[in-house]
């Protein structure tokens, strides 16, 4: 299986690899500027068959336009004319949003399109090892 890092900090910038590789862990800020111009690149967006997003808490926040953008953009792929027409991956795309701390777990649900069966959340219990909380006062 070929994997591709993209990133700021990736020399690679080549459409051809990335449209070489299986999976592709990219940032948000990189994705996003591959998305900008999705109708350029509909066969090679076409491809992606599933959207993981970790910290999906960052969604309002200051790098949370852009996650968004993201994946508002690679649902408009999914649905897109070419991609229907030409049978692609993408029409079935599975988008999964994860993060340790996402106290809006309902609305990220909704925005990533998934159903109200499939909006889990895990507590503590799942852990294989357990927290432990300690709170240390300051008294100046």
């Amino acid at each position: 299986v070929r994997v591709l890092e993209l990133s700021g900090d990736s020399m690679q910038d080549d459409i051809r690899e990335v449209n070489a590789s299986r999976i592709i862990c990219t940032t948000p800020e990189k994705w996003d500027s591959i998305t900008r111009r999705w109708t350029e690149h509909i066969y090679l967006l076409g491809k992606v068959k599933l959207l993981l997003v970790d910290e999906a808490h960052n969604i309002g926040d200051s790098r949370g336009a852009t996650l968004e953008a993201v994946v508002c953009r690679m649902k408009t792929v999914s649905m897109s004319a070419p991609v229907i027409k030409h049978k692609l991956p993408a029409m079935s795309l599975r988008i999964i949003a994860l993060s340790a701390t996402l106290p809006n777990l309902s609305c990220i649900g909704e925005f990533i399109g998934a159903a109200k069966e499939n909006v889990l959340a895990f507590d503590q219990s799942f852990r294989p090892v357990p927290l432990t909380v300690h709170v240390i006062g300051y008294a100046p």
